[in-house]
């Protein structure tokens, strides 16, 4: 599972971006847990594979993280900052994330806050048109944009595997 997010965002720089769609879900088997696992991958609109959000969850987990391309830094472990999602004309969103290396390749901002994720889960199961992300690190704050395009079918596959009740 922890390569999948490099092989979607770079299936994203291999399509027409007219063939890519901001939000992919991917489920699998799960061997250890005897359930399903599955990464929700969400790109940002200029369909980048420098950085956007990763949804992953077993029967028995659920993250939610800021991805980014680039070399792990000691200084930036376990860097405490705030992630901010809103969907729509929906409520802000602010989940608590800290800073570890993802893989190799990537670095993420990671939360296990099942409230929260779960909240961003509601909001994007209904998402229409764009998705606004930010990320609030002391005094630095970076934002971007995404579409919404396939969120819908991405969510519902994702809640399903993960057995999650949205209410």
């Amino acid at each position: 599972m922890k390569k999948l997010i490099s092989a979607m965002f770079l299936s994203a720089a291999l399509l027409p971006a007219t063939t890519l769609a901001a939000w992919q879900t991917k489920v699998e088997d799960d061997v250890f847990t005897g359930g399903k696992k599955a990464a929700m991958a969400v790109l940002t609109d200029d369909k980048s594979t420098q950085h956007g959000l990763m949804f992953e969850c077993n029967k028995n987990d659920l993250s939610f993280a800021y991805v980014e391309k680039g070399a792990f830094k000691e200084a930036k472990a376990n860097m405490a900052a705030d992630l901010l999602i809103k969907i729509d004309e929906g409520e802000v969103v602010t989940l608590p994330i800290v800073y570890q290396k993802r893989n190799d390749e990537y670095v993420q901002g990671k939360t296990t806050d099942k409230e929260k994720i779960v909240a961003v889960l509601k909001q994007a199961k209904t998402a229409k048109t764009k998705i606004l992300v930010g990320i609030k690190a002391g005094e630095k704050k970076t934002t971007f944009a995404t579409s919404a395009a396939n969120a819908q079918t991405s969510v519902a596959a994702f809640v399903k595997a993960c057995n999650l009740n949205l209410g």
